[in-house]
C-alpha cells in the first residue's frame, strides 16, 4: 500500500515524540544490561527482514543517521520524501527501515555509536513501524476463536496460564499453551502457529525486562497479533505495562476473559474473510 493513500505524512513529529518519551521511561526504569537487550531485539529482528538494498550507502547512512539524530526534523525530512514519492509501506520496511537497523547494529557493534543513540534509533524505528502497522495487508480472520497463551521467559509461576487454557477451551477456545520456553523458541513457536491474539503471562514486576523484550518481539515478528498480558504484573506494574503498549492487561481471570473477548472482535473487524 502507498504512503500517501490517505494524503498524510507516515507519523507526525508528536507521535514519534510520543513513542520515544515511552522507550524513554521505559528504559530509566530498566537496568542498563536490559535497555541494551530492547534495543538488541529491535535490531535483530528488524534487520532480520532486510531485502536487498537499492539505494545507495550514502542514501542508507543519511537515514541510519536521521534514526539516531537529536532531533525529528531529519527523519521526518525523509518520511515526508518518502511519501512524495508514493513508496510502499512493504518497500519502507524491507528495503529502507531493516537495512537501516542492520546497518546501526553494525555501527553500535563497531563502537560508532553509543547505546544511548541506539536506544533512540530503535525507539524511531518501532514508532514507524507501530504507528502505520495499520497500512499493512489485513490479516486473514480465523475460522474460530484462538489464541496462543505463554507464560514470559524464566517466569516460574506457570499453574494459572494453564488453568486459564482449560477454562478458555472449555469455551470453545482453540487454546496453544507454552511455559518454560527460551525467549528465541517462544518468539518462533508463536509466529509459526499463526495466533493473531497472544496471552502473555507474568507474576511480577520482577519479569517486566523479560516481558518488554516479547512484546517488542512479537510487535516486529507478528505486527498484527493483538496482545494480552496477565498476571500479578498488571497489579505491580501496570504503568510499565503501558509503555510496551500492550493491548489490553488485567491481573484477574475475569478480567482477562473479557479483554480477550473484546481483543477477538477487534481482531475480527480489521481481518479479511479465508479465500
Amino acid at each position: 500500500m502507498p504512503l500517501s493513500d490517505d494524503n498524510s505524512s507516515l507519523i507526525t513529529e508528536r507521535d514519534l515524540s510520543a513513542i520515544q518519551a515511552d522507550f524513554d521511561t521505559l528504559r530509566a526504569q530498566l537496568p542498563t544490561d536490559a535497555v541494551a537487550s530492547l534495543a538488541r531485539e529491535v535490531l535483530t529482528r528488524v534487520s532480520q527482514q532486510s531485502r536487498p538494498v537499492r539505494q545507495s550507502a550514502a542514501s542508507l547512512e543519511k537515514l541510519a543517521n536521521a534514526l539516531i539524530s537529536a532531533d525529528d526534523a531529519p527523519l521526518q525530512a525523509l518520511v515526508e520524501q518518502y511519501r512524495r514519492s508514493n513508496l510502499r509501506i512493504e518497500v519502507l520496511y524491507l528495503r529502507h527501515l531493516a537495512p537501516a537497523a542492520k546497518l546501526l547494529g553494525e555501527w553500535w557493534t563497531q563502537d560508532r555509536t553509543s547505546l544511548s543513540d541506539v536506544a533512540i534509533g530503535t525507539g524511531r524505528i518501532y514508532a514507524l513501524m507501530r504507528a502505520y502497522n495499520h497500512r499493512l495487508p489485513p490479516p486473514i480472520r480465523p475460522s474460530g476463536k484462538m489464541a496462543f497463551f505463554a507464560s514470559v521467559p524464566g517466569e516460574t509461576h506457570t499453574l494459572g496460564v494453564r488453568m486459564a487454557a482449560d477454562l478458555y477451551r472449555r469455551d470453545g477456545w482453540n487454546i496453544d499453551v507454552e511455559m518454560g520456553v527460551p525467549h528465541d523458541l517462544l518468539v518462533d513457536r508463536i509466529v509459526s502457529s499463526g495466533h493473531l491474539l497472544v496471552g502473555l503471562s507474568a507474576g511480577g514486576v520482577h519479569a517486566l525486562p523479560d516481558l518488554a523484550r516479547l512484546v517488542l518481539a512479537l510487535r516486529v515478528s507478528v505486527p498484527h497479533a493483538l496482545i494480552l498480558v496477565s498476571g500479578n504484573i498488571v497489579a505491580e506494574a501496570e504503568d510499565s505495562i503501558r509503555l510496551i503498549h500492550a493491548d489490553a492487561m488485567s491481573s484477574s481471570y475475569e478480567g482477562a476473559r473479557t479483554a480477550l473477548e473484546t481483543l477477538w472482535e477487534r481482531l475480527s473487524d480489521a481481518s479479511t474473510d479465508p479465500a
